[in-house]
Order: C-alpha cells, then structure tokens, then sequence
C-alpha cells in the first residue's frame, strides 16, 4: 500500500495516529479544547511524511508549515507526499558551522550528537555512517520564512540528543510558539532541567508528557480555557 492509499486510509479515523507515542492525538484533542482549527508547525527534524511524525495529522487536517531535515534523502520524501508545506534540508544548531552527522540504517536514530550516537551504536550493535554536514540556527530559518504563516503556531523539536541546544539558541521572546514539543534525554526532575526550567521561565506549562515527549503550551492558552 503506498503513503497516498494510508493517508487516505487514515483520513477516515481520527484516532490513528502518526506520532510515536500519540503526542498528535493529544496535540488534537487540546486544540479541541481551546476551539483552534487552523494554524502552522514547525518540525525540526522531522524525519518522515508520517513515520513517527507529530505534524502529519495536522497536515492532514489542513495545516501547512516548515519541515526542517538534515538528511537530503529523508527530505525527498516530503517534497513528494507533502508539497503544500515548506521542506528544508539543512541541520539546526546554535550557530551556522559543518558538524558530523551520524546515520542508522533506521533513520529514526539519525543524530549530530556523538554521544547519542555511540549509545546508539551499542544498542544496535550497528557502526554509523558519518557524514559532514552544514547547519544553521533556527532563529535564521524563522526570521526568513515565518511571515507566510498565519494563526496558532506548533514547534516540534525531536534532533536525538541536541534538542536542548536548539531550544536554548531559539529567542523565545521574538518567536512565541503556542505549544511546544520536545524530547527531553537529560530529564529526571522538572526542577533540574535545562529545557523545563527555560520553558517555564517564559511562561509555558507543562500540558501532558509521553515517554520521550514533553508537550508545553502558553499558560495563556489554559488559562482561556
């Protein structure tokens, strides 16, 4: 069955859901709740159209944004099954530089993290492939695209192990994302994480979690409720 006949399969049945571990339903049933229906998304490291995609039901749904994927064989994909949204090939990290990027024959595992990647290694008892690729900041990617965009707005962050880098590189003041997706490797408590303590300290809270997701939104967007 190819992606046009799932996505149509899908279409009929809400409840399925593309993400890992669910996070789109509980994305969904959220803007239930505060009457949202349309907006735009942000994934960084978007990975696949579908597999283990938190955007691809949004998109389903009428939702368009920006897919951003360091590998160039990866972003085929979405240039073909989802062309309607902006698709860029380019790693993210703090600054604009070339660093090691280490793929997996799943591609899920795909990371610019070295440590990430060894533990990765060892579990799969697999050696990487190691390629060099260019990244930039993610400030610079929305400050050139984020104007043809209107309404309630979603950032996705799932890069295996550097995701804390991206979200404290990002000026969450000039770039107020409604809701927040984002793994968390390093967390053990709320109060010793770098990425909980950023968010709450600019006014997110903590909306519901999965086993590798934490999913923040506007303590405004609660409120209002």
């Amino acid at each position: 069955m190819n992606y046009k006949s799932l996505l149509l399969k899908f279409s009929r049945n809400s409840k399925v859901s593309f993400s890992q571990e669910g996070e789109d339903l509980i994305v969904l049933e959220f803007l239930k709740r505060i009457k949202s229906h349309n907006g735009f998304y942000v994934d960084v490291g978007a990975h696949h159209p579908f597999r283990f995609s938190n955007t691809a039901l949004l998109y389903q749904k009428g939702w368009r944004g920006i897919n951003i994927e360091a590998d160039p064989d990866l972003l085929r994909a979405f240039k073909r099954y989802r062309p309607d949204d902006k698709n860029i090939n380019v790693g993210i990290s703090s600054h604009e530089n070339t660093f090691k990027f280490f793929r997996f024959r799943d591609k899920a595992w795909n990371t610019f993290s070295e440590e990430r990647a060894l533990f990765v290694e060892d579990k799969l008892d697999e050696k990487s492939e190691v390629l060099y690729l260019k990244t930039t900041s993610l400030n610079g990617i929305l400050s050139n695209n984020l104007n043809i965009f209107k309404g309630i707005s979603i950032l996705n962050i799932d890069i295996e192990g550097l995701d804390e880098i991206v979200l404290t590189s990002l000026d969450l003041e000039k770039y107020k994302f409604s809701i927040i997706l984002i793994e968390d490797h390093k967390r053990r408590w709320p109060d010793n994480s770098v990425i909980s303590n950023l968010l709450y300290h600019h006014n997110y809270v903590e909306l519901a979690k999965t086993n590798k997701t934490y999913i923040f939104v506007e303590d405004k967007l609660i409120r209002s409720e």
